[in-house]
């Protein structure tokens, strides 16, 4: 009689077939990788709608520069890119690492300061995901 996993990642696998196992392995590390990236994306979304919201005003428009990259694999591994600037990214540099400006909207170093305030989400998001994923 063979053993078949009821939960986890392996669920449904027959412990007498290597090939099920293998192949369910795979699907989960599908799932995982899909869950994963969508939990940094989620938590690169939350940084940068915090750092809008920390970002000077003038005209709106660094504030309207931010945006979130989609995940892309890189030889260090997936990587989400959050930033602001496009064809302003000379006046998003200076607003951002000049702490001389007192500024009566927002803030200098706008997308550090959500960073380090909400960076902790990043690792938090991808695991809650690619547990349910997995569940």
């Amino acid at each position: 009689c063979a053993t078949r996993y009821r939960r986890g990642p392996l669920r449904g696998a027959d412990m007498s077939g290597l090939d099920g196992i293998k192949r369910k392995l795979a699907e989960a590390a599908a799932r995982a990788n899909k869950a994963g990236r969508a939990g940094l994306y989620e938590a690169a979304e939350e940084i940068m709608t915090d750092a809008k919201g920390r970002a000077p005003v003038d005209l709106g428009n660094l504030k309207g520069s931010g945006t979130v990259t989609l995940p892309t694999d890189t030889p260090e591994g997936v990587v989400v890119r959050i930033g602001f600037g496009g064809p302003a990214a000379p006046y998003a540099l200076i607003q951002h690492e000049n702490l001389s400006f007192r500024h009566e909207v927002g803030e200098a170093k706008y997308l550090e300061n959500a960073v380090d305030s909400l960076g902790h989400l990043v690792q938090q998001r991808v695991a809650d995901k690619v547990r349910l994923a997995l569940a």
